[in-house]
């Protein structure tokens, strides 16, 4: 799917008024981002679930008052992991929900595109736990995500 600049500006907005409402929140970024990157991080990652979102044909929440009642990204139970870094790993979390789907986008702004998709039970395996990076983590490769037609169920 191919994003126009007019697509940007809903979920631009909804990154700004996520990242002002951490702030008012005094929420602090889990993954340990420097402060100045959030504003971006924020923005790009909106970018992505949206995207995610018209190519699935599912429910989007660009922005609500209380993050914790959200399940998921997008739909019930997908989330979304997006990075600048275009051979870059889909990241899973230790506190990331393994009855969740997870997909990657990779790219900047209009040049995001959608690489894969795993189960969390299936990323959360110890050949993808890494120790060397800022938090540790689940990083699956792209090459053992499953094509993101294969996640329309």
């Amino acid at each position: 799917m191919q994003l126009t600049h007019q697509d940007l500006y809903v979920p631009a907005q909804a990154g700004i008024l996520r990242q002002i409402s951490a702030l008012a929140r005094k929420r602090h970024e889990p993954h340990g981002s420097p402060t100045i990157e959030l504003w971006g991080v924020a923005i790009e990652s909106c970018i992505a679930e949206y995207l995610v979102a018209q190519s699935l044909d599912l429910s989007w929440r660009p922005f609500v008052a209380n993050p914790g009642e959200l399940l998921a990204d997008v739909g019930n139970s997908l989330q979304v992991r997006q990075t600048n870094h275009l051979n870059g790993s889909l990241i899973i979390y230790t506190k990331d929900p393994v009855n969740h789907d997870y997909v990657l986008v990779v790219g900047s702004m209009l040049e995001q595109r959608i690489v894969g998709w795993i189960e969390g039970k299936n990323g959360k395996q110890d050949k993808y736990w890494r120790t060397d990076v800022r938090k540790a983590s689940y990083w699956v490769p792209q090459s053992d995500l499953h094509l993101i037609s294969k996640l329309i169920k």
